[in-house]
């Protein structure tokens, strides 16, 4: 076990090919202040990389869904899905880049064309790759559970001393309705 970012990293697979933890920007990075929002999702932690992988998922599932819901509602849509004009993957020594141009974007400018979104086998996925600050870190717990950790950085402001912060992330209320919902 390595501590690294206020978070411990465990290798369970054989001493003598024990590789060595990659010092990815958000968790090596001294002085900074360290946000972990933990959520336990009733899915297995699987279905969550396939969904990371997949550059249209946010759009087609939660952004589609949450306007049926609140149009069978009466209410106005809450989401505005973007269009993708393209989408790519590319292989890099830990995993897959996925990149997506938006329409309206500029494929000479836009991030998430140009850099991508480093998904890092076998269960992360760094989403604000531009920072180096925030990823999203998926722990089976069991067949059909994920620990599903939102991990983010910021610069502590003027006279702050760096914190980590470790929170509950609810995808659901006390009554079952989903968060996303009033």
């Amino acid at each position: 076990m390595e501590t690294l970012g206020g978070l411990v990293f465990a290798y369970m697979g054989p001493p003598d090919k024990k590789p060595l933890l990659p010092r990815w920007q958000a968790f090596a990075t001294e002085g900074v202040n360290r946000s972990i929002g933990i959520s336990e999702l009733p899915c297995n932690w699987l279905q969550c990389m396939e969904n990371s992988l997949d550059p249209v998922h946010f759009e087609w599932l939660h952004a589609n869904l949450i306007n049926f819901v609140a149009e069978k509602r009466g209410e106005e849509p809450l989401m505005f899905p973007a269009k993708h004009v393209k989408i790519a993957f590319d292989q890099f020594e830990f995993g897959i880049y996925k990149r997506r141009l938006l329409e309206g974007d500029d494929p000479e400018t836009s991030p998430d064309w140009l850099l991508g979104h480093p998904i890092i086998f076998p269960n992360m996925l760094d989403f604000k790759s531009l920072s180096g600050g925030s990823f999203q870190i998926r722990v089976p717990i069991d067949d059909h559970n994920t620990w599903h950790l939102l991990y983010g950085t910021s610069l502590p402001k003027d006279g702050e001393e760096p914190y980590v912060r470790v929170h509950d992330v609810p995808w659901k209320h006390d009554d079952g309705r989903l968060v996303w919902r009033r």
